[in-house]
């Protein structure tokens, strides 16, 4: 009701509770992607038709309004303002969403997207980088390069880079994709980091330098399904020495700890084995 953009039928990306007002048109593509996931995941378990029609309107929008060409096919960009010159944020790439997604949109060629996503970021890791950065550029052919020299946007090791982990464990969970089944982001390079600094800073050059020496749960929350695949002694260790019920308690009581708190969630319940759980397979939907 209050981010929906007339123009697209999109969403914009930054609410002002204070205010109460949008403070931010434009949108973001996880965003955006992470909406249609639960609409078509909600249609399902409550047997409500108008959240798949809606989650249908939003699939095609995102194609039509974020979709850049790359390598024959296409990708989704950042968000709508991030069209003209290509940037991608591979944080935003949601695999285990595009099944759904092309059954909702059979002409959006989703499938090539997976395969697009999973091949950018082995491209963003072509040494001597060690990890992918938050934002990126992408050319037609799929090489990855900078962002322009003028954007502000972040370019290390960080809040949003960190969440990729989240996104390619959930893949292989829901759906053993073997490209997201195999390691794709190289998890062994986030653990010799934690090896040797003890703990996970907020952010590292793409070499693995740290350049903030802040620390957040969040980082741990959205690791931890991925270690529990690729480095389970690593996910138990975590587990003991950030996420248990004493630590989150004391983060609970802050206002200012809402992003720590959803990730740890999210986190946990793909850890778990919720989100698994309560997720319909896509077949399930093709005929509803």
């Amino acid at each position: 009701h209050h981010l929906r953009r007339a123009e697209d039928g999109l969403y914009a990306w930054h609410w002002d509770s204070r205010s109460r007002r949008v403070v931010d048109a434009n949108t973001a593509t996880d965003g955006d992607q992470d909406i249609a996931f639960a609409l078509v995941v909600a249609a399902h378990r409550f047997r409500e038709p108008r959240y798949r029609e809606r989650a249908r309107e939003l699939v095609r929008a995102i194609r039509i309004h974020t979709g850049i060409p790359v390598a024959g096919g296409w990708f989704p960009s950042a968000g709508n303002w991030a069209v003209p010159e290509r940037i991608v944020n591979l944080s935003y790439f949601v695999p285990y969403a595009y099944p759904y997604f092309a059954r909702l949109d059979p002409e959006g060629r989703w499938d090539q997207a997976i395969e697009t996503g999973y091949d950018l970021l082995a491209e963003s890791l072509r040494p001597p980088a060690r990890l992918p950065p938050d934002f990126m550029c992408v050319d037609e052919t799929g090489r990855v390069g900078p962002l322009p020299e003028a954007s502000t946007l972040p370019r290390d090791f960080s809040f949003d880079a960190i969440r990729i982990y989240w996104r390619i464990a959930l893949d292989c969970r829901l759906h053993r994709r073997l490209r997201a089944c195999a390691d794709p982001g190289r998890s062994s390079e986030l653990v010799a980091l934690l090896a040797r600094d003890g703990r996970f800073y907020q952010r590292y050059s793409l070499k693995g330098e740290v350049l903030d020496r802040g620390e957040s749960t969040s980082f741990y929350g959205a690791l931890l399904p991925a270690f529990a695949l690729w480095a389970p002694a690593t996910a138990e260790a975590i587990l003991d020495a950030h996420l248990r019920a004493g630590q989150l308690d004391r983060i609970a009581r802050s206002a200012e700890r809402y992003y720590d708190l959803n990730w740890t969630w999210f986190g946990i319940a793909a850890w778990t084995g919720l989100i698994a759980e309560r997720t319909p397979p896509p077949e399930a939907i093709a005929g509803e």
